[in-house]
């Protein structure tokens, strides 16, 4: 009996260090939710002024030609693109310090959100406002985008059936 006493003892004095060791790893995920929160809320802020300076310029320079506004809507739509390149740098990095990939769709979806938001109001120059290559382009963005979302749904979906049968386990282990 004594053995098994001495083997018991051991297993929790080799489980203190990694109990120790997740904590720690717990602590740096939330140190970097909340700098990964206060980057972004900043990037939105960033993007609200941007988009504040346009709409001020129009306001002051009295632009109403169809043409100017255009071009104003295609930097307006620059601004916030950029904004969205760079909240998902952010949301990328983030990932790195979490247990699991689920992260990773929701940026994926927002850089190509921004991919369409940049292609949109400016196509490159050799090419034509309107023509099929440009609306297949934005097509299939917007299909990539759709697919990302089903993903992501049946994942989560996924995600919370087994946190429901993991936690029926656990209630049935408990004598719940």
């Amino acid at each position: 009996m004594k053995k098994v006493a001495g083997k018991t003892d051991l297993k929790n004095r080799s489980e203190k260090p990694i109990k120790k060791i997740n904590h720690f790893l717990d602590e740096i995920e939330k140190v970097a939710e909340i700098t990964k929160r206060i980057i972004q809320i900043i990037i939105g802020i960033t993007i609200i002024i941007g988009i504040g300076v346009q709409v001020f310029s129009l306001i002051r320079n009295g632009k109403t030609d169809v043409l100017v506004l255009s071009n104003e809507v295609s930097i307006v739509l620059k601004i916030v693109a950029i904004g969205l390149i760079f909240s998902t740098a952010i949301e990328l990095a983030y990932m790195l310090f979490t247990h699991g990939p689920d992260e990773a769709i929701d940026p994926v979806i927002t850089a190509i959100a921004a991919i369409l938001l940049l292609r949109i109001p400016a196509p490159t120059n050799s090419e034509p406002d309107i023509s099929i290559s440009r609306i297949a382009e934005l097509f299939s963005y917007g299909v990539i985008i759709a697919i990302l979302f089903l993903i992501r749904e049946l994942y989560l979906n996924g995600e919370l059936k087994r946190k429901k049968e993991d936690k029926s386990i656990e209630d049935i282990d408990n004598g719940v």
